[in-house]
């Protein structure tokens, strides 16, 4: 598992890893997967295949929803930067 931690993502718009997951489960969505060297991306992963894939790296899941950085932050306890 990788020691980085990368529940705490918001690229792109799109949440990655545990703060994906939870996120998807609160708002009903489905999940994505990059690319990494065994696999293919994914799309349309439900919340338990995304948990399954995130016990070995987080970092692989995300999901774009409409989602501000004051929504990000509040849902991680995390301050996000202003936007613009």
């Amino acid at each position: 598992m990788k020691k980085e931690n990368a529940s705490k993502q918001l690229i792109n718009g799109c949440l990655v890893g545990h703060a994906a997951i939870e996120y998807a489960e609160e708002n009903d969505l489905l999940l994505n997967k990059f690319a990494d060297p065994t696999e293919d991306a994914r799309k349309g992963l439900t919340v338990n295949e995304a948990r399954e894939i995130a016990r070995e790296d987080d970092g692989l899941i995300w999901v774009r929803g409409a989602l501000s950085s004051v929504t990000y932050g509040f849902l991680k306890g995390y301050r996000a930067g202003p936007t613009f």
